[in-house]
């Protein structure tokens, strides 16, 4: 199982794209709604993560698993790096794997130097990434991030008189920046 730590306050505090841009594109010309317009652009960034088979900003991220696996360890496209490398011993002891036992290959792959280690609860924590920072986000990911803060904003209540209109066709956007699996 693959998840995403939460973001700390900090974080959430800050847009994951420049906000004033969100807001003319938005057409918003007061600060009342700054916090709500940058969670609407938090839960876009999330969408944009699943739609994308990737993290579109720096984040981290904890893949949990039963057991380590017989060889390498697949993690998701771009890991910047790995946090930690942890697991349950037979002892029930939680134990650290030194990072000089694994290595990360073509920024997804964990293999390890030796075996892994018998046990079981591993978490690998890791830091995966597709741009470096907003500034870095295309243009085409940053406008359909501004159209899904727009969706949330036009349609805040659950029960509404206004039509709801989909946006599969803004989806094409994202196309030349997802991770196809093989």
């Amino acid at each position: 199982m693959l998840v995403r730590e939460p973001l700390t306050q900090e974080e959430a505090d800050q847009p994951p794209v420049d906000l004033a841009k969100a807001k003319q594109a938005l057409k918003i010309h007061h600060d009342d709604d700054d916090g709500l317009i940058c969670s609407w652009l938090w839960a876009a960034v999330e969408m944009a993560d699943a739609a994308l088979g990737r993290s579109l900003l720096p984040r981290h991220w904890v893949r949990r698993l039963d057991a380590f696996p017989g060889g390498r360890l697949l993690l998701m496209p771009d890991v910047q790096s790995v946090v930690a490398v942890r697991y349950i011993d037979r002892d029930g002891v939680d134990q650290l794997v030194p990072p000089e036992n694994y290595s990360l290959i073509g920024q997804r792959v964990l293999e390890p130097l030796k075996s892994w280690p018998a046990g079981h609860s591993v978490r690998v924590g890791f830091i995966a990434a597709y741009c470096a920072n907003s500034a870095s986000v295309p243009d085409g990911i940053r406008n359909w991030l501004y159209v899904q803060a727009g969706t949330f904003d036009t349609t805040r209540q659950v029960i509404s008189d206004k039509p709801f209109y989909t946006t599969t066709y803004l989806d094409r956007l994202l196309d030349g920046h997802r991770y196809e699996s093989l």
